[in-house]
C-alpha cells in the first residue's frame, strides 16, 4: 500500500515504461486472440514474480493466488478491451477548436506530482498541475480568457500511505463533517486529514504557474477554496488575485471573493 486506489494505474504505467508493455490499447486489441492470450500469459508468469520480488513481497494470500491464476481474469481483460476501442475514439487535438469553451481537470493535488520526489513512490504517474495542458492551449486557434485554477479546501486530505506533515485527527478540523465520497476501502483505507499551510498553498502554486511562461497567450489564474462551512482560514494569507469559495455542494454556492 503505497496511495493506492487498488486500480493498477500506477503499476500499468511503470510496466509501460520499463518497455514491458509496448502496445496500445489499439494496438492490443488488433492483435490476433491467440497472441493477446500469450502476451497476458507472458505479464504474469514471467513479468509479474520479478516485479513483486522487486517490491518485497514475498508471499500473498491464496484468494488473490486464485484471481490471479483465473482464465476467466484473461478473457474478460480482453473482453474489456475490445469495449472501449469500441465506445471510445482517439481524436486529434484539433478537436478543441470545435468548441467554445475547454476545461481541463486534473484528477490529484500538487503535492502529488510524479516529479515530487520529497514523497518518493507515494505519488501518482503523472503531472498534477498545468504543464499537460499548455500545449493544448497553444493549439487553439486564438484562444481567450484563459484561467488557470487551483483547487484546496479549507484543510487538507490525503488517502493511502505517504508524508503528511500537518495530519491530524479529523475531530481537530470539524468532528461533525461526514465525506460522502471517500469512504474506507481496503487499499487506500480511511481518508486522512490535516491543517492546510497555506504559505506551502502559494509557494506550490507559483512554482506550478512558472509552466505557464511557455504560453503563448494572456492568462489568469485563480484559487477556489471548497467546504468553508467546514473549517474557517484566512483568506488574506492567499496571495492571489481571484479567489472563489464554496460552501456547498453545487455550483450556486460559489461565491467570488475578491
Amino acid at each position: 500500500k503505497h496511495g493506492s486506489c487498488g486500480m493498477g494505474i500506477w503499476e500499468t504505467v511503470y510496466r509501460y515504461d520499463n518497455s514491458f508493455c509496448p502496445y496500445t490499447l489499439s494496438e492490443f486489441n488488433n492483435l490476433p486472440y491467440e497472441n493477446k492470450v500469450n502476451y497476458l500469459h507472458h505479464i504474469r508468469d514471467v513479468y509479474l514474480p520479478g516485479r513483486l520480488k522487486s517490491l518485497g513481497v514475498k508471499d500473498i494470500p491464496s484468494e488473490w493466488k486464485d484471481i490471479i491464476s483465473s482464465q476467466g481474469l484473461i478473457s474478460h481483460f480482453i473482453q474489456d478491451v475490445a469495449f472501449m476501442c469500441k465506445v471510445c475514439s482517439i481524436v486529434n487535438k484539433t478537436i478543441l477548436n470545435s468548441f467554445d469553451n475547454v476545461i481541463f481537470e486534473n484528477g490529484q493535488g500538487l503535492l502529488l506530482d510524479e516529479n515530487n520526489t520529497f514523497y518518493g513512490d507515494n505519488t501518482t504517474p503523472s503531472s498534477t498541475g498545468i504543464r499537460n495542458s499548455i500545449p493544448y492551449i497553444n493549439s487553439l486557434h486564438n484562444p481567450t480568457n484563459v484561467e488557470f485554477c487551483y483547487v484546496t479546501r479549507t484543510y487538507m486530505t490525503r488517502h493511502g500511505r505517504g508524508r503528511f506533515e500537518t495530519e491530524c485527527k479529523k475531530e481537530l478540523i470539524n468532528p461533525q463533517m461526514v465525506d460522502e465520497t471517500n469512504g474506507y476501502n481496503p487499499f487506500q483505507e480511511n481518508l486522512r486529514y490535516g491543517e492546510l499551510y497555506i504559505e506551502g498553498l502559494n509557494q506550490r502554486i507559483e512554482n506550478d504557474m512558472l509552466n505557464a511562461l511557455a504560453l503563448k497567450c494572456d492568462y489568469q489564474h485563480s484559487v477556489a477554496v471548497t467546504h468553508t462551512n467546514e473549517y474557517q482560514i484566512d483568506y488574506s494569507a492567499i496571495r492571489n488575485k481571484l479567489i472563489y469559495t464554496s460552501d456547498n455542494k453545487t455550483n450556486d454556492s460559489v461565491v467570488l471573493l475578491k
